[in-house]
């Protein structure tokens, strides 16, 4: 991680440094070094073209032009540096389109990125919290309901078999788990 900092290559940095926090979350070193690195990643994004482009594709969104706003995502998607806040926008946009499991995904990515996201984690949760909602009226939930039902009255064909209808479908989402 140091050597690709140090030849300013940032993407590649945060790469190793997360490779490092993975193999050993409590190196202190290495979440500086990640902190570091990503808040000059930030400070190029915030001036970028691609930060330019990804607010076009949120406008599109909230003008309900889904199709530019998804074309102009997915032209985005190999450009896109590795920093939560670009995810976060990323969320944004699928959430604005109110296609929900793109937008978890992209803040669940942001969160990886950055767990201390206030903004990804907001949006994170304010998802799950709707989409948990709408779970507990839906199909899946019965099939599962059901499942308990005949689990308890020791019926484990019939038990196995609302389970396997039920995920197929299941949002994933924690709670359906």
């Amino acid at each position: 991680g140091e050597i690709y900092e140090e030849m300013e290559q940032f993407e590649n940095a945060i790469i190793n440094y997360q490779k490092v926090i993975e193999l050993s979350p409590i190196f202190k070193d290495a979440w500086e070094s990640m902190l570091r690195v990503e808040s000059v990643l930030e400070e190029e994004f915030e001036e970028s073209i691609t930060k330019k482009q990804l607010e076009q594709a949120l406008k599109y969104a909230e003008k309900g032009e889904t199709e530019k706003a998804l074309e102009k995502c997915e032209s985005l998607k190999t450009t896109l540096p590795s920093i939560a806040s670009a995810y976060v926008y990323f969320g944004s946009i699928f959430d604005t389109l109110d296609m929900l499991e793109p937008a978890i995904n992209s803040y669940r990515k942001a969160i990886q990125l950055n767990p201390e996201s206030k903004d990804a984690w907001d949006n994170f949760l304010s998802i799950e919290l709707a989409l948990e909602k709408e779970f507990e009226e839906s199909i899946a939930k019965q099939h599962l309901d059901q499942a308990l039902e005949y689990a308890n009255n020791e019926e484990r064909e019939n038990t196995l078999a609302e389970c396997e209808v039920a995920k197929t479908l299941m949002p994933n989402l924690a709670i359906a788990y």
